[in-house]
């Protein structure tokens, strides 16, 4: 319940594209799509390979949160001349 919550509500003031790349963005796959090329077999999947990965990914999550909402800041009078009724968050 409280994810649809959250969810819903994210969807009223903002962008409903932005949520979904914020998650799975390019940054995020084209780490991890490089990091499998290295991978030749299951034995290759390691604690230590996939922690080097996390490494990579994490950051480039937090990155991308922040560059969507400042762009979701910038957006406000873009939104506001476009579509008076979008409640403001």
């Amino acid at each position: 319940m409280i994810g649809t919550t959250v969810r819903s509500h994210a969807h009223i003031h903002g962008a409903p594209y932005a949520d979904s790349t914020v998650f799975l963005s390019l940054p995020q796959l084209s780490i991890i799509s490089m990091s499998l090329l290295a991978v030749h077999g299951v034995e290759d999947i390691t604690l230590h390979a996939v922690w080097g990965v996390l490494q990579a990914v994490i950051p480039a999550l937090l990155m991308n949160i922040c560059v969507v909402g400042f762009n979701q800041l910038c957006d406000i009078d873009i939104d506001r001349a476009r579509i008076a009724a979008l409640p403001r968050a």
